[in-house]
């Protein structure tokens, strides 16, 4: 009976330490387990960190971007107002110049139809005049024509009052038309 009692609590000790040793090593297993968990854990949160970093980097890049493309959309705008107000002020300035262009020609007209004398005279007028349009050039040339004419009338005037031969008829008749 003793025998068969300490054959009984060897058995049972054996089982004892066979137990503990499942136990031990199914708690090693749930710590390998949990250490992988954790470590999947952990990368995983690194890679949401490194994707939020990176997402925020192209945020920024693109806010810089747009407000740079702002920038210069602005100074665009800027330069083409710059550039209409310079032209409307170099339009307002020829305008100016021909109305005063225009205004010279016109008495330059008058003075050089009374004699061929006064023609020097309406000629540097009209040279005055002349960097202000073309109208102004070509008035000129009109008075430069008349006056010339109104010398030829004037050599047959005179002509006739000192009782001299006349020139042909035909220079005449071109003088007067």
């Amino acid at each position: 009976q003793r025998r068969n009692q300490q054959q009984k609590q060897q058995q049972e000790l054996l089982k004892l330490q066979e137990q503990q040793q499942q136990q031990q090593h199914q708690q090693q297993q749930q710590r390998r387990r949990s250490a992988k968990a954790a470590a999947a854990e952990a990368a995983a949160a690194t890679t949401a960190a490194t994707t939020a970093t990176r997402a925020g980097t192209t945020v920024a890049s693109t806010r810089a971007t747009a407000t740079a493309a702002a920038t210069t959309a602005t100074a665009t705008a800027a330069t083409a107002a710059t550039a209409v107000a310079t032209a409307e002020g170099a339009r307002a300035t020829a305008v100016a110049r021909t109305n005063r262009g225009s205004s010279n020609t016109s008495s330059s007209n008058i003075s050089s139809s009374n004699t061929s004398n006064t023609s020097s005279s309406s000629n540097s007028n009209t040279s005055s005049s002349d960097y202000s349009s073309s109208n102004s050039s070509n008035t000129s040339s009109n008075s430069n024509s008349s006056s010339s004419s109104s010398s030829k009338l004037h050599l047959c005037a005179k002509a006739a009052q000192d009782s001299k031969p006349l020139p042909r008829a035909s220079f005449c008749l071109r003088a007067k038309r």
